[in-house]
């Protein structure tokens, strides 16, 4: 069996759409996570820079961040459902099936009016006895 779009395309959809979610969530919890860092560093250092640098350096704060903006990126990146659907359906109209669906329709075509022709000839025979 020869499937234009094969199943497992349906299910990596789901998969992307679900992966989509799980980078923004994370992304989201990293950031806050960083952000409550650094609040609680400068309410218990005040606004000693060196010390709140230092609280950065050990919880490697950076890090979080940097992990947070890729995630974030990733979770933008990937297409939704319907984005994905539609590629799929898009995938699907190419030159080669548009042009057997239009051979396939005059074949269609042809063989109504052969046989109307038939039937058309028929009935006029049974006219004429």
């Amino acid at each position: 069996m020869t499937y234009i779009i094969n199943p497992i395309w349906f299910y990596l959809i789901g998969v992307a759409a679900n992966l989509s979610c799980t980078f923004i969530v994370i992304s989201g919890i990293i950031f806050i996570a960083a952000f409550i860092i650094l609040l609680i560093s400068a309410m218990e250092y005040g606004s000693d820079i060196q010390n709140i640098m230092e609280v950065m350096k050990k919880f490697k704060i950076k890090s979080f961040i940097i992990i947070a903006i890729i995630s974030l990126i990733l979770g933008n990146m990937l297409p939704s459902r319907e984005t994905c659907y539609q590629m799929l359906a898009a995938s699907a109209f190419t030159y080669e099936n548009v042009n057997y669906a239009i051979e396939t329709g005059k074949d269609i075509v042809d063989y109504i009016l052969e046989t109307a022709e038939e039937v058309m000839d028929l009935t006029a025979e049974g006219v004429e006895e």
